[in-house]
């Protein structure tokens, strides 16, 4: 809104101009959102700058690169300003300096409690590398749970079931945090994300779940909600899922009682959207 649009704009009370300016945020909460797997995240180099002060929240932010954020409010005036930031303090939103374009861009950190780390169907015999690296190498790493429990959530494109059957036990037992596997159901994944790896600075992608989904916890066998399997359009993506995580329960058979003691897994099939208008 500007004066060419709304010239009486600038003399409406003060108040009245905030409630307007803060009506033009973005809904809250915000995300999940897809964070792109890059091979190198965990690489020696980038482990070396670790401090010994960072928690693993403040890890993941500094190895996975941002996405972008558009707060358009930035660029209205100095009041509107004031209240986008005010609203991106409060919800982990940055600005920050980009050498390459010579530009202040606002971008949003991952968070893994509550975002995902994608992994695309050519990264993920790299990903899956780079885990068994840290994984075997764990007692030379002071800080591996912290880094570890950086991968909570993790998405996949259909296309890695499709390829690799035993990817979700195989991914639980060298990534002991993980929590929800999230399968991206796009008919054309390899849209997302398609600066490829030479980027540090993504698009935003949102999470948008389906009820194909099957869970997993103590006392609990294979649980299904949504789609009958074989069934409807998500009844193909419930078959591959259902034949990808066999392996799970045998696993989960084969683990001590204690062992099992609190562990809880959804498989869930998703859809990753673009948000334009913010």
């Amino acid at each position: 809104m500007t004066p060419n649009t709304f010239p009486q704009f600038a003399k409406l009370p003060t108040e009245l101009r905030s409630m307007i300016w803060e009506f033009a945020l973005p809904d809250k909460p915000i995300g999940p959102f897809l964070y792109p797997y890059k091979p190198g995240y965990w690489s020696p180099r980038r482990l070396s700058a670790i401090g010994d002060r960072d928690d693993y929240s403040d890890l993941a932010h500094r190895l996975v690169d941002p996405v972008q954020f558009s707060m358009p409010l930035l660029l209205v005036n100095r009041q509107a300003r004031a209240i986008a930031e005010s609203w991106m303090d409060e919800n982990s939103v940055q600005i920050r300096y980009y050498k390459d374009t010579e530009s202040l861009v606002s971008v949003c950190a991952f968070h893994p409690q509550h975002d995902a780390l994608y992994v695309s169907s050519e990264n993920w015999e790299p990903f899956l590398s780079e885990m068994r690296s840290l994984y075997d190498k764990g007692y030379q790493l002071p800080r591996l749970a912290d880094i570890l429990l950086g991968v909570q959530r993790l998405a996949v494109p259909l296309s890695v079931l499709q390829a690799h059957e035993d990817t979700f036990p195989y991914v639980v037992n060298i990534c002991p945090f993980i929590r929800k596997i999230f399968v991206v159901a796009n008919l054309r994944p390899d849209l997302l994300f398609a600066g490829g790896d030479d980027s540090n600075l993504h698009a935003r992608w949102e999470l948008r779940k389906t009820e194909v989904a099957r869970l997993w916890g103590p006392g609990l066998d294979r649980s299904w909600c949504g789609f009958t399997r074989g069934y409807g359009p998500g009844g193909y993506v419930a078959d591959l899922i259902d034949r990808g995580a066999d392996g799970l329960q045998e696993m989960f058979e084969d683990w001590d009682p204690e062992r099992r003691e609190g562990k809880r897994y959804v498989l869930r099939a998703v859809y990753a959207v673009r948000n334009e208008h913010q």
